[in-house]
């Protein structure tokens, strides 16, 4: 068995799949959930500060190890590409489509978005939203 080093404490240890290794699956430390929460509420852009912020705040003290490294692998992925999947331009990438925490946060978000947004404000799904300054742009 495995022990914290700082607790003493026996971490849960995940049975391997056929001829897989044995993995650690404790739960997320306190400074690691804190870590989590800063960074997806310090994305840099409001719209994933707010939509990925308030998911993890909500919810990353309540998850077990699985669904930590799911959010974690979430928080990897790049700004622009999250903001389209969570906004409704574009799917989620081909690494985060199988993601249970994407999948939630995608449901809130987009679910608010249909409540909340009178539609023709909006773009089709899968379209990129206008620019107004590219609009500028054109008729110069």
């Amino acid at each position: 068995r495995i022990r914290s080093p700082r607790t003493g404490e026996k971490a849960k240890v995940a049975e391997p799949a056929r001829g897989g290794k044995r993995t650690t699956m404790a739960a997320p430390t306190a400074a690691a959930t804190r870590r989590a929460v800063y960074r997806a509420s310090q994305r840099g852009l409001l719209e994933l500060d707010l939509i990925l912020g308030g998911y993890a705040r909500e919810r990353a003290g309540k998850m077990d190890a699985k669904e930590f490294a799911a959010l974690e692998q979430v928080l990897e992925e790049e700004n622009p590409v999250l903001l389209q999947a969570v906004t409704g331009q574009a799917p989620p990438p081909p690494s985060l489509q199988s993601n249970p925490v994407m999948q939630e946060i995608l449901k809130r978000s987009l679910g608010r978005l249909e409540d909340k947004c009178v539609p023709g404000t909006r773009a089709s799904p899968g379209q990129p939203w206008t620019n107004p300054w590219s609009d500028l742009q054109r008729k110069q």
